[in-house]
């Protein structure tokens, strides 16, 4: 996969973690991401938070340039 492409997938990981996060704390949620909440709330915000943040390691990752760092 190229650069751009993993990077779009983190960002949206990013995007669909913080405002299913946003959305849970005013009690709505998407229906696609429903199944987070199977095990509990708790672990539906843990699993958010974990969505947020691989989502921006993902982007970080991606848009360093390695080879400039050497």
């Amino acid at each position: 996969m190229k650069k751009t492409t993993w990077t779009v997938l983190g960002f949206l990981m990013f995007l669909f973690g913080f405002t299913s996060l946003i959305l849970q704390m005013v009690g709505l949620q998407f229906v696609f991401m429903r199944w987070l909440d199977m095990c509990g709330p708790s672990w539906g915000f843990f699993f958010r938070l974990l969505l947020i943040l691989a989502g921006l390691v993902i982007v970080y990752l991606m848009q360093t340039n390695w080879d400039a760092e050497a």
